[in-house]
């Protein structure tokens, strides 16, 4: 502070000074001295223009948010809402995003890939940037999250200011699983009752929250997992999460439903109404020979060229929808694959965004027997969305 006092000798310049440094600064008739200038006068704080003190009033303190904190202030249901105006914001062009850039990082200890993600974006007077590790290998262990980082929320209409710093790990589980909600509500059939899940992975149960949110009357869930000792405990885990979580959408006939385990993913998705693909493979764990008609798909695991969960058949027999159309045929490797093998023709099968569709500015489903897809490869609007809504509800 007293270096703040040797650099300024006005007190409105002080202010500003503690204002840039994000301080607050309080009192109306405190005074304050110059100690190493014995020529310093004191200074009130009343003698401050009034636009300084609006100013200082409006300043706010950053605030940091651990992993559990955001799991408590972002439930699902909501960030179901924020993520559906990130997918509106982007396909009516009020929000603004780059692709992500993706950096791999040189060979680790353990000779497995890891990358640097970063992820920028702007909407209504508000900036974002998402900025975390991504290493898949992760996935297999307890300890560590296969994404790690923060979320950063400006104030970009006015000053800049960082106003929030998020664990980004929680942002990217819950808003991954809404988006994946919301385009099952504008795409899948409203009778649909069988929900399969294949991973057994975080992904795994925050989908399960996030369809069961969507109030769509499911009433049996099939899962199915690479590894069945994992398979198993997410059965338990799910059925914990199903009597414990504070549900706020879930349709009343879910209240008497079914978990069960499958060996294979065709047993798994044959009699399926909603399919949620949530592992980082790079060999199709899912065909198209097995989709019954009618069936929805939510496509997240694959979220590089190299990888994909589904074979080309399964691409060309449904509509594709996607979160990003600027994504889809550079990240996307189910759709990328599936064109340089020629399963599917032209760019001109993606039928759009899911936002798109939000907007009404294209069909969505058209009858009760197609098969409809929405690649999701996540946009950092929802980042932005979703950090926007726990700063407006402090």
């Amino acid at each position: 502070f007293f270096q703040l006092l040797d650099k300024y000798d006005k007190m409105e310049a002080v202010a500003n000074g503690c204002l840039s440094a994000n301080w607050t600064v309080r009192g109306s008739n405190a005074t304050m001295s110059n100690d190493a200038s014995s020529s310093a006068s004191l200074m009130t704080t009343s003698s401050l223009p009034i636009t300084t003190m609006q100013e200082i009033s409006k300043a706010e303190k950053l605030t940091v948010l651990t992993e559990k904190e955001v799991e408590q202030k972002l439930p699902m249901h909501k960030c179901i809402q924020s993520t559906k105006e990130a997918l509106i914001a982007l396909s009516n062009k009020t929000g603004k995003m780059p692709i992500r850039q993706v950096s791999q990082l040189p060979q680790n200890e353990i000779q497995k890939p890891g990358y640097l993600v970063t992820m920028p974006s702007y909407h209504d007077g508000y900036a974002a940037c998402k900025l975390i590790t991504v290493y898949p290998q992760n996935s297999n262990t307890p300890k560590f999250s296969s994404h790690q980082g923060v979320v950063a929320l400006f104030n970009a209409k006015q000053n800049g200011q960082l106003l929030l710093l998020a664990d980004a790990h929680q942002i990217t589980s819950t808003r991954t699983a809404a988006a994946s909600a919301v385009a099952t509500m504008t795409l899948a059939r409203k009778e649909s009752h069988v929900l399969a899940i294949l991973g057994t992975g975080e992904q795994a149960r925050s989908h399960f929250v996030s369809m069961l949110e969507t109030g769509l009357p499911i009433v049996q869930v099939n899962l199915w997992g690479r590894n069945n000792d994992h398979a198993l405990k997410l059965k338990e885990d799910l059925r914990l999460i199903f009597n414990t979580y504070e549900w706020k959408t879930k349709c009343k006939s879910t209240m008497l439903f079914e978990l069960d385990v499958f060996s294979t993913v065709k047993e798994c998705v044959e009699v399926a109404d909603i399919i949620c693909t949530l592992v980082p493979s790079t060999d199709p764990i899912l065909r198209g020979e097995w989709i019954r008609p009618g069936t929805h798909i939510n496509a997240v695991g694959a979220c590089l060229p190299t990888q994909r969960e589904m074979d080309g058949t399964c691409v060309a027999k449904a509509a594709l929808y996607c979160d990003s159309k600027d994504a889809c045929f550079v990240e996307a490797g189910d759709v990328v694959l599936a064109l340089k093998e020629g399963s599917i023709d032209s760019q001109d099968r993606l039928l759009d965004e899911i936002g798109s569709v939000l907007i009404g500015e294209v069909e969505g489903r058209v009858n009760e027997e197609q098969i409809t897809l929405f690649k999701s490869l996540g946009i950092a609007l929802e980042d932005l969305t979703a950090v926007r809504a726990i700063h407006d509800a402090s």
